[in-house]
């Protein structure tokens, strides 16, 4: 409801309220189209006074209209209220849109609902809610499947949530489902969009030059033909993201230009920044930097505009990268802190963000009762009206009418409390359950948040050296390097697991910063040919002790030449063997005294505890061994011998 402020609006609203109830039913459709034209020629004021006016007098609505077009008018305007506070950047276009999904159920409208879902499930995209973005676009689907337009956009949608998420193998099942269903239909405009995202996907998975130009010519083809604008600035725009991930900065400017002018002319704000974001990077790239922050400067108002926070840390970090490659090496520090500050922030918007979801499924819940109310009171009321007969006949009505709601409504009470004690059973469960789960992660996340001291101690005396001995250059990188392992520590330590590929990355730039300090005696090597690093999962931070062991107790009292060589396989369970060339265990143990022995004392402590609550959580054998390393029967160093369970991305 809205809230009236003074008496002539009072008064306006009466007269609305008196007009439209005493209007026909094609002259109140003929207003709900007239608000959805005012949505569609952005006129969002002029749509609000019509909707203000309709939900003012809601109630009256349901009791003096019939059913079916009491909800339909309802529907119909509060998903309008959606699309208005959405045009006009409202926080929560969410409630209205569930509302009208309410209204429209009651009279079965599966093409409101639908596009309701659908609408929820765009807004959750642009904030990033992928898997709850997916959720919606799978809802709407089942409601929309009888148009064959509707059912290839909603695998559209699907597909390309699924790509945000990194789901790329899921995100080509469904975009070639939604190509067939677009063939099928024989809509261009829907088949160019369909070659549109293939392109878009096959770009984003590096495929070959001519599967992805093949697509992307195809959805060319068809937006000069059918002279559709929107369709034409899209295909633009994938052309230009392929440029722009080829290298080729020059193309991409090209194609971002005409993309961008494109998108301002049919108002597509999301279209318009993302092109500034290109053409700003590919300026950049090509040495313009001043005109590359000016194209930057434009996305990050309308990012603002869009609250999408997440193309707000793509500008950043582009920043950074920019400044960080001619050697602005404050500008560069300055937009890898607003980057970091802002990744930390979403992890706490995510959780406000829980919390509104919530808060809007109470609404929802609430406005529930409310029409069941309304439903009923709309029944007296009918049952009023059509009171015939003596009074004798309606005494009885009323006293078997009495006497059966009581009946119903102690058996509902008793239904309602025997629901509640099996609710409240599961839930008990359900929290003890939670419970326990979260104190294996927070223990887990406790042990990977905790940097090895002597490591920072080391890395922090080794910077002090090179500023000493004025390489500063050398102590950026240093420093440089070190903030992105700490950010990658920070990022892993939040997840259970994490692909092989990112466990070996994150290893790598933890190697890289212990080789500065141990010299170029120092070489170490990944072997992972027989595994599917990008399917396979790893508990994140699980071997870095392991690694560290080798280097400070087998490698660093070594002279000469420092190996350490890491080979990955599967059969059944994940082996991951580590071994160097150092001085191998007797003598390793021979050298731990005093500090060195406490360090040691520890990260064998840490090991065993994360063995173990790695199979509290994951089950399975988790084990490990060490152990000297004989190849060919001669002495050569120490060897760690890792089994985790055999994890996959699906699992």
């Amino acid at each position: 409801m809205i809230l009236v402020k003074s008496i002539w609006q009072r008064y306006i609203y009466l007269i609305f309220a008196l007009c439209f109830l005493s209007t026909t039913a094609y002259a109140k459709y003929e207003i709900i189209d007239e608000i959805t034209s005012y949505e569609v020629q952005g006129k969002f004021d002029s749509a609000s006074i019509l909707i203000d006016s309709i939900i003012q007098i809601r109630d009256q609505i349901i009791h003096t209209q019939s059913e079916e077009d009491a909800y339909y008018i309802l529907s119909r305007v509060y998903g309008s209220k959606g699309n208005v506070e959405w045009g006009k950047g409202g926080a929560t276009p969410d409630s209205f849109y569930i509302q009208s999904i309410e209204y429209a159920k009651v009279i079965n409208d599966s093409i409101a609902i639908g596009l309701n879902y659908c609408n929820l499930g765009i807004l959750r995209e642009i904030r990033a809610e992928y898997a709850e973005s997916v959720d919606y676009y799978i809802q709407a689907y089942k409601y929309l499947e009888k148009s064959c337009i509707q059912k290839s956009r909603m695998l559209d949608h699907i597909s390309y949530s699924l790509s945000l998420m990194g789901k790329n193998d899921e995100a080509l099942e469904y975009i070639r489902k939604a190509l067939r269903v677009a063939q099928d239909c024989g809509d261009q405009v829907m088949l160019g969009n369909i070659y549109n995202a293939i392109g878009s996907l096959y770009t984003s998975l590096n495929k070959e030059a001519d599967s992805i130009l093949f697509y992307l010519n195809k959805a060319q083809k068809i937006a000069n033909e059918s002279d559709n604008l929107e369709l034409r600035s899209i295909n633009n725009s994938h052309y230009g993201d392929f440029y722009f991930n080829t290298g080729q900065f020059e193309q991409s400017l090209k194609y971002n230009q005409i993309s961008l002018e494109e998108s301002e002319a049919f108002g597509d704000l999301d279209g318009q920044a993302e092109s500034l974001r290109r053409l700003g990077f590919a300026h950049g790239k090509l040495g313009d930097m001043e005109r590359g922050i000016a194209y930057y400067d434009k996305a990050l108002k309308i990012v603002d505009q869009l609250d999408a926070s997440n193309m707000k840390v793509e500008i950043f970090s582009e920043l950074f990268e920019l400044h960080e490659e001619r050697g602005n090496y404050r500008e560069a520090l300055e937009y890898h802190k607003a980057f970091i500050t802002l990744q930390d922030s979403l992890v706490g918007l995510a959780k406000s963000k829980a919390y509104d979801n919530i808060l809007v499924k109470y609404e929802a819940e609430k406005l529930k009762a409310a029409n069941e109310i309304a439903e009923r009171e709309k029944l007296i009321a009918q049952n009023k009206a059509d009171r015939r007969g003596d009074y004798l006949i309606l005494l009885s009505l009323i006293a078997i009418a009495f006497a059966t709601s009581t009946l119903l409504f102690i058996n509902r009470i008793r239904s309602k409390k025997k629901a509640e004690i099996l609710s409240l059973e599961l839930k008990d469960a359900r929290e003890r359950l939670e419970i326990e789960r979260k104190l294996n992660r927070s223990e887990l996340t406790a042990l990977r948040s905790q940097l090895n001291p002597h490591f920072i101690f080391n890395t922090i005396n080794s910077v002090q050296d090179l500023v000493l001995q004025n390489q500063t250059d050398t102590s950026y990188d240093y420093l440089v390097n070190l903030s992105k392992l700490v950010r990658l520590a920070l990022e892993h330590s939040e997840q259970e697991s994490i692909s092989l590929e990112q466990e070996i990355c994150f290893l790598t730039h933890y190697l890289n910063l212990e080789k500065l300090r141990l010299g170029e005696d120092f070489a170490y090597n990944f072997d992972c040919d027989e595994v599917e690093s990008m399917s396979v999962k790893v508990p994140p931070m699980f071997l870095q002790p392991f690694i560290e062991n080798a280097l400070w107790h087998g490698l660093l009292p070594k002279e000469g030449t420092k190996e350490l060589n890491i080979k990955f396989s599967q059969n059944g369970t994940l082996k991951c063997v580590i071994e160097d060339n150092g001085i191998g265990r007797d003598e390793a143990l021979k050298k731990k005294k005093g500090p060195e022995g406490t360090h040691a004392s520890f990260a064998l402590k840490a090991i065993d505890k994360q063995v173990d609550l790695f199979r509290k959580q994951f089950g399975g054998e988790v084990n490990y061994t060490i152990d000297n390393a004989f190849p060919n029967g001669k002495f050569v160093g120490t060897r760690v011998e890792v089994n985790l369970p055999f994890m996959t991305k699906t699992q």
